[in-house]
This record gives structure tokens, sequence and C-alpha cells, in this order.
């Protein structure tokens, strides 16, 4: 896969090997006084004030990084980013809260998006993998598009008749979702019929996505209905550091890309900002009451990332169908 090769070429440079485990840190740290210590205010304190630290040494890289590579960063640079870092985030207070808001919204996005990509990726890989085999591919092509097919319909009957009894009103915001999948079904049959194209993948997608948006409708529940939800908060946090993992070695493995099409901002300045997008959320689990965190308290944001992912499944998945080509076409080509 090609994250796998990004990530790769993240931890080669020893200053992002740094960065990553410190925000890991930063991250388990938050989510033990989120659900360990809730109470223990100075436990609480130090994370928050290690946080601000890290993240004003971040955002400090982020802005040297519109000019210069990570890695062609002297250790001198790094210690003057590290050594105004907290100052800077002290002094310009007022702009960061509403960065801090910003990067709420971003956070919203990027989940969303690259929650489409892992499902995109991962099923017309499998796909172009059975491509591959000559002799069988139309039996076996065939058998995955029919059996996810039938496995789409047990997991929607399955989810929507729980879901029903759990949240009123939420089978018509199902049944719509439903919709929206069977119209891509719909493409694929008809495409087939006049173009012999064939996107079989699109019923192994569909599971995946179908996974994804229960996983987030399954949030909203346990958040708004269940008093102690310890271990679906540690559940999400592995999910969440999947996705945090991909989106990086997404970026990582388009390096050359990013230079070409987007010449203001590198591979190096978006990383840096996912991770200080990320570090803010992880602030807003044990200070949901700052300034910067309530901009976004009046939104939805778990509506708004089902809405994202949605518009991506719909839009962005009609345009895989016609525009995917398998590997094996591509070597050729």
């Amino acid at each position: 896969m090609r994250f796998i090769s990004g990530i790769k070429e993240l931890f080669r440079n020893p200053l992002y090997a740094i960065i990553i485990t410190t925000f890991l840190l930063a991250w388990f740290l938050s989510l033990i006084g989120y659900t360990i210590f809730p109470e223990v205010n100075d436990f609480k304190n130090f994370v928050y004030f290690f946080i601000q630290i890290f993240i004003g040494f971040i955002l400090v890289l982020l802005v040297f990084s519109l000019k210069k590579p990570i890695n062609e960063m002297s250790v001198k640079l790094i210690i003057i980013a590290f050594l105004i870092g907290l100052p800077v985030l002290l002094f310009f207070s007022i702009f960061v809260w509403l960065f801090y808001g910003i990067c709420f919204f971003a956070n919203t996005f990027f989940t969303s998006f690259f929650a489409f990509l892992v499902c995109r990726d991962t099923s017309t890989q499998l796909d172009d993998y059975l491509y591959k085999k000559k002799k069988s591919k139309i039996i076996t092509r065939t058998l995955e598009f029919l059996l996810f097919g039938l496995l789409d319909l047990w997991i929607i009957n399955i989810a929507t008749d729980f879901l029903s009894n759990e949240i009123g009103g939420i089978k018509t915001i199902l049944n719509i979702i439903s919709i929206f999948y069977i119209v891509l079904v719909g493409l694929v049959i008809l495409r087939l019929l006049f173009k012999r194209k064939f996107a079989a993948y699109i019923t192994l997608f569909l599971i995946l996505a179908y996974f994804y948006l229960f996983y987030n409708i399954l949030s909203f529940i346990i958040e708004e209905i269940l008093i102690n939800a310890l271990y679906f908060v540690w559940f999400s946090f592995i999910i969440d550091l999947l996705l945090f993992f991909y989106i990086l070695g997404s970026i990582f493995s388009r390096v050359d890309y990013l230079k070409e099409k987007i010449k203001v901002f590198s591979a190096d300045t978006i990383s840096l900002f996912v991770i200080i997008m990320k570090l803010i959320v992880q602030i807003s689990y044990i200070y949901p009451d700052l300034p910067g965190v309530n901009i976004a308290e009046n939104v939805d944001l778990e509506g708004a990332v089902l809405l994202i992912f949605l518009a991506c499944t719909l839009f962005l998945g009609t345009h895989t169908i016609f525009t995917h080509k398998h590997e094996e076409a591509i070597i050729q080509d």
C-alpha cells in the first residue's frame, strides 16, 4: 500500500520520529486525563501545559517549513523553534483560539475524507488483485460483487433494526443512505451493460463505508446516552490513530505531487498542520470549556462527519466507478 511507503519515508527523518513519538505521548496523556483522572486538575493542567508547549513548537516549525523543508533544518533552527514556541503561542493567544476553532472543522473534513479513501483503496486493491488472475477473474470478481452485495443487505437490515430502536428518526436517515448506495450499485450495473466495464469492488466498498458510518453513529449514541463509555473511548482512539497514520502516510507518499501541484504548502507544512489539528482536538477532551473549543460547540460535528463522508461516498465514489483503472492496465499504459 502506498501510504505504508509514506510512513517509512516519514520515520526516516529523526526529527519527525521525535515529533510523532511526542505527539502519541500527548494524545495518550490527554485520554488518561479524560477517562481515568477527569477530576484531578493537577494532572489535567500538566497535560494542558505540555500540549501547549508542543503546539507552540510545531506551529513555529510549520511557519519555517514554508521556506525550508524539515530535513534541511539545522539543529540551531530547531532549538530556536522550540524556545520561541510557547512565547509566540501566548503572545498571539487571541488568534490561536480562533485557530483552534479552525482546527476543529479541519479535523472533521480530514477525518471524513481520508476515511472515504481508506474504504475506496482497500476495496479497489482487492479487486485489482482478482483482476490480475486472467483465468479466474470473471468468476472471482462476479462472486466478489454478489457475495459482498448480499452481505451489504444483511448488514443494512441488522443495523437499521438496531439503530431504529436507539435513536428516533434514524430509520429515515438510514433509508436515505441506502438510496445513495443503491444509486452507486445501479451505476455499476448500467456501466457493465453498456460499456462492458465492471467495477466489482463497489459492494466491498459499501460494506466498509457502512461500518464507518455506523461507527460514527454508535459514537454519538454512546456519548449522548451512556454514562461510562470508557472502553469505547479507547476503541475510538485506535480507529483515530489508524486514520492519523493513514493521513500522514498518504501525504508523504505524494511528496513530488504536492511539490508540483501545491507549491506554497509542502508535505511538511500539511503534515505539521495535521499534527496541530489533532493535538487541539485532544485538548478539547480534558478542557471542553476553552474559548477555542466553544467556537465549535454549537456545531453538530458528528453530523458534519457523516455528511462529508456521505458526500465523498456519493460524488467521489461515482467518479471512481468511471475513472478507476486496474493496476495491470496502468502498468501496460
